[in-house]
């Protein structure tokens, strides 16, 4: 599988101009390199990262006009699309994530499960309580947004699922030392769970933050992969090394569900 993950700059609470971009991009990328295989957008990308009432605008279900755009952007350029929207779901909303498969099929979709404890997103927004697994061309995958990546006890679950690959969407914003743990929690869940983990930020600003226009693809070792061209980061996921890793250090016989202490 070939990857290319976006740094995106939404346009705030404007889901055509949005749509718009995305089909540029996909555009652009293809023009290039042909061979991806999946192109992957940040979080809430749709709309911009909204904590406020006016999410309410923008909010859609899973089976509203927004999704059903974005199956025939992928099934039009033969692509798999990863990406965020505002979900709305029994008068309740959601930081959401969407997994469209080439023939356009919603194949999986995630809701954050942590949300940002330092920002207005736990006022606004439902955390989602399942991890998905879907398999898109081949590979087992899972996903995660943003802040999901802080807990590790997620990412065991989906190893403990035989996920291969993970996805990771942010509004991560620019900050001390932002950069630099965006980076090593990255490579950590990589290297400790001996997965790939892609993971792709927003470009430009909004009116909550400025963003780093990150992104990150690391091997089941916690190595950096992948090429970058301006907003656009391009790596190639060969499953195997999975279980080359695995077999080389034995981890999973390892694991406790609960650690004993002396008091």
């Amino acid at each position: 599988m070939k990857i290319c993950t976006v740094n995106f700059d939404s346009e705030w609470l404007n889901i055509e101009k949005n749509l718009s971009k995305m089909e540029a991009d996909i555009l652009s990328i293809l023009k290039t390199q042909k061979d991806v295989d999946t192109i992957v957008f940040p979080e809430l990308n749709t709309s911009g990262y909204v904590t406020e009432d006016s999410l309410k605008s923008v909010a859609e279900k899973k089976n509203d006009q927004l999704i059903l755009s974005i199956k025939k952007l992928s099934k039009k350029h033969d692509i798999n699309l990863i990406g965020g929207f505002i979900e709305k779901d029994k008068g309740n909303f959601y930081n959401s994530a969407f997994v469209i498969n080439k023939k356009g099929e919603l194949v999986a979709f995630y809701r954050k499960s942590h949300m940002l404890t330092q920002s207005a997103e736990p006022e606004f927004y439902m955390p989602g309580n399942e991890i998905i697994i879907f398999e898109l061309d081949g590979i087992k995958c899972g996903m995660f947004i943003c802040f999901d990546i802080r807990y590790p006890r997620l990412f065991e679950a989906y190893k403990k699922q035989g996920v291969e690959l993970m996805f990771g969407i942010y509004a991560w914003p620019k900050g001390r030392s932002k950069k630099e743990i965006f980076k090593f929690l990255v490579k950590a869940r990589g290297h400790e769970n001996q997965f790939f983990v892609t993971a792709v930020n927003h470009s430009g600003k909004d009116k909550n933050a400025i963003y780093e226009s990150d992104h990150l693809s690391v091997n089941p070792l916690g190595e950096e992969i992948g090429e970058s061209q301006g907003n656009y980061n391009f790596v190639e996921i060969n499953k195997s090394l999975v279980k080359e890793i695995e077999e080389f250090l034995p981890l999973k016989d390892g694991w406790k569900e609960n650690y004993e202490y002396n008091k």
